[in-house]
């Protein structure tokens, strides 16, 4: 079993906390990523488990057994560094295999389960070779490695594929898939990247400035998003979101701060959202071109050839939509948008409106 548990973990450097009471299951097998821009605490959380720092208050739990005091050796956890903090002295096996010596295994047991990890990786050819011998990729799968050898319940990465270009992360990125598919190891995984941790996660937890925003499954957040937060990082263009007021009843609009009317479908017309702040957001590849609706301004225009990203302005308000084909507008020209009835997301105080039912706020987490 590689179970994880967090009850009201709470981290704090003197009089200052920067990890506000989180609580998570983590199930065995599951491959979890923490996601959130930098400071957020998502690497200080990798490290709690890990045991590299201190908790505050509260428990961590694996497997059922409170870990607060444990030794980091003892956690029977394997942790990988985006530095890959490889021992550059010591060949390929070595490094894989420096764990299991320092535990005190036999060498020809410590061969064969280097031998497998290599296997697994692809590394054969490398095991003979220094680190300084080896590209980014592969001193990225020895570090994956010399965590494999060890059998743990859990694998910690944290941010492994940030000094990586951008080729050769997306090909690791797929093979730390493949890995988790093969060896169905609990795998809980640091990120800012959140293509990354969408291609990748069972579940996703997005953080923001120590707090969990939200948690659930990369469709889950990518479609009923709980905050604007989540809305605005979640999704590559991210979605728009709009600031101003809903004026509902007969002909519902959006009011934007400029005094921008945008007309909303009908099933607007009965929302009542009270004085909060309201934001109003709509992903772009749900904004349609149309004979009449939201009139945008076209300030830029993106091909990537399956797709154009066009960025223009609603009134005041940046805005973008995805196009296909290749008859796409050009800088300067004026195009009306409408939005797809069901894909309109309604935020009342950073919190989204279920409008599903009832008008209610939305309390997923």
């Amino acid at each position: 079993m590689g179970t994880l548990a967090f009850e009201d973990v709470r981290k704090s450097y003197g009089e200052v906390e920067v990890i506000h009471g989180v609580n998570l299951d983590v199930r065995d097998t599951e491959f979890v990523a923490l996601v959130g821009p930098s400071g957020c605490g998502k690497s200080t959380l990798l490290r709690m488990i890990a045991g590299l720092e201190a908790i505050s208050s509260g428990a961590i739990s694996i497997d059922g057994r409170v870990v607060n005091e444990v030794a980091p050796m003892d956690r029977d956890v394997a942790m990988v560094f985006q530095s890959y903090a490889l021992y550059p002295h010591m060949t390929v096996a070595q490094n894989m295999g420096f764990a299991l010596k320092l535990a005190g295994w036999k060498k020809r047991d410590i061969r064969e389960q280097v031998g497998k990890a290599a296997a697994i990786l692809g590394l054969e050819p490398y095991l003979e070779r220094k680190p300084k011998e080896l590209s980014g990729g592969q001193m990225q799968r020895v570090a994956m490695g010399r965590a494999i050898v060890r059998n743990p319940e859990i694998f910690l990465f944290d941010e492994p594929l940030s000094n990586l270009d951008a080729k050769l992360r997306v090909k690791v990125r797929g093979e730390i898939k493949a890995l988790h598919q093969r060896l169905k190891t609990t795998t809980v995984y640091v990120t800012h990247d959140q293509v990354e941790a969408m291609t990748l996660a069972d579940r996703l937890v997005v953080m923001n400035q120590g707090n969990v925003e939200q948690i659930g499954t990369p469709l889950e957040l990518y479609d009923r998003p709980a905050t604007d937060f989540v809305a605005g990082f979640i999704g590559t263009p991210p979605m728009n979101l709009f600031e101003g007021q809903l004026h509902a009843g007969e002909n519902p609009r959006f009011v934007l701060e400029d005094g921008t009317s945008l007309p909303l479908p009908d099933r607007f017309g009965s929302v009542e959202p009270g004085a909060g702040r309201t934001t109003l957001g709509v992903r772009p590849e749900h904004l349609v071109p149309a004979d009449s609706g939201w009139e945008l301004t076209v300030d830029l225009v993106e091909t990537m050839g399956n797709e154009t990203h066009i960025t223009g302005h609603v009134g005041t308000s940046e805005a973008i939509f995805v196009m296909n084909g290749r008859d796409f507008p050009a800088p300067g020209d004026k195009v009306y948008l409408s939005p797809e009835n069901d894909n309109l997301h309604l935020f009342i105080d950073g919190r989204r409106l279920n409008m599903d039912a009832a008008p209610s706020i939305d309390r997923t987490n």
